[in-house]
């Protein structure tokens, strides 16, 4: 088996935080995987899931967005970028095609990255994503965005029950399909948590 250690990537050094699982046989030549995890934004569960690719054959990059060190510790103004270096680093290094998997909150941001970075990224797999993007969240609602690009906030939704009201960025308008624009859909009928069909 080949060596199983991974590389480490920093905010400081490298512009995101992460990790690159190598497969000891590659069954995916010139494609990689940008994975993040859920509303937890760290490495923990994602070095799991990235261990579960990189089994099968696929160069995986876990990637934290929240939590780590040199990130944002709540989910607000949580910048695009972080994803976008990712990207760039993996075709820097002769990936071709470069694909997002997210869950839950980390599908919202694979989709969101995915809609604002078309150039790098090939594909996008949500799981349980969010029908929009949502309102900064702490350990309560913050008045803003969750995520930023070039260092502006993006339009949001406010979520149902938020404790605060919505900042200036909100914009409930339904996204156009196709029109290569990240706008939120309103929230369905003030359900609250994170609402999802039932199967």
């Amino acid at each position: 088996m080949a060596d199983t250690a991974n590389a480490a990537y920093r905010v400081e050094t490298d512009g995101f935080f992460g990790e690159l699982y190598l497969p000891a046989e590659d069954r995916f030549p010139g494609k990689a995987l940008i994975a993040f995890s859920g509303s937890d934004g760290g490495l923990a569960l994602t070095r799991a899931l990235a261990g579960v690719f990189q089994a099968r054959g696929l160069s995986t990059l876990a990637l934290a967005y929240v939590g780590e060190e040199g990130l944002p510790q709540g989910f607000s103004g949580i910048p695009i970028e972080y994803v976008e270096a990712a990207a760039k680093r993996l075709h820097a290094m002769g990936y071709e095609k470069v694909g997002l998997w997210g869950i839950s909150k980390g599908a919202e941001l694979a989709l969101t990255a995915g809609s604002l970075l078309p150039g790098l990224v090939n594909a996008v797999v949500a799981v349980a994503p969010m029908n929009t993007v949502c309102q900064g969240k702490g350990i309560v609602f913050l008045p803003g965005s969750c995520w930023s690009f070039r260092g502006q906030e993006l339009p949001y939704s406010p979520l149902p029950g938020g404790e605060v009201p919505p900042g200036p960025g909100a914009a409930p308008e339904p996204a156009e399909p196709g029109d290569g624009h990240v706008r939120p859909l309103p929230p369905p009928g003030g359900a609250a948590g994170w609402p999802a069909p039932p199967f």
